[in-house]
């Protein structure tokens, strides 16, 4: 078995500036992720985002249904 740390970020910001602006999980080009699955709620248990990828292409902008999320707490 490999090791393979990875980071999962507390918070971004998706307000344009290039800085922090998706959320994604960080990970060494080493690591072989079999399986993934990742899923985003809002605070009344809506699903705002889910993914079951870990590519870059699957990194979440902030939005939902087309729209920017009101700034808050996402779990």
């Amino acid at each position: 078995m490999q090791d393979c740390p990875f980071y999962v970020p507390n918070a971004f910001t998706p307000n344009g500036d290039d800085i922090n602006d998706v959320f994604y999980i960080n990970y060494t080009e080493d690591c072989i992720i079999s399986d993934f699955e990742m899923t985003i709620f809002d605070r009344w248990g809506r699903v705002v985002y889910t993914a079951e990828s870990i590519s870059k292409e699957q990194d979440w902008d902030g939005t939902f249904e087309g729209r920017e999320l009101k700034q808050g707490v996402y779990m």
